[in-house]
């Protein structure tokens, strides 16, 4: 069963304790969907999939158990410090031809 933007907790596999969320962004700025996963433990440690449909999306699901919980998904916000870190690996990629 899909279960957007909540938070569930994986029960099996290599990241099995870490926390899981599907977006549909569908009719959004990138299509498709995406999987967040993230440390329990550490939020520094986590990856993020995009998928163009959902059959790529149910595929990558088989087989794993997630525990979903009623806890909304609200993605965090950068801090000032990360979007001038960010700004300024934007300025120094353009001047390196990027």
């Amino acid at each position: 069963m899909l279960i957007f933007n909540k938070i569930g907790v994986i029960l099996n596999g290599k990241t099995k304790g870490w926390n899981i969320t599907i977006q549909d962004d569908t009719e959004g700025e990138t299509g498709g969907y995406y999987i967040l996963e993230w440390s329990s433990e550490d939020d520094n440690k986590g990856f993020d999939n995009w998928y163009e449909n959902i059959e790529n999306l149910l595929f990558n699901l088989t087989g794993r158990e997630i525990d979903w919980t009623n806890q909304d998904y609200i993605p965090r916000q950068p801090t000032v410090e990360q979007k001038k870190k960010t700004e300024e690996f934007r300025v120094l990629a353009k001047k390196k031809g990027f």
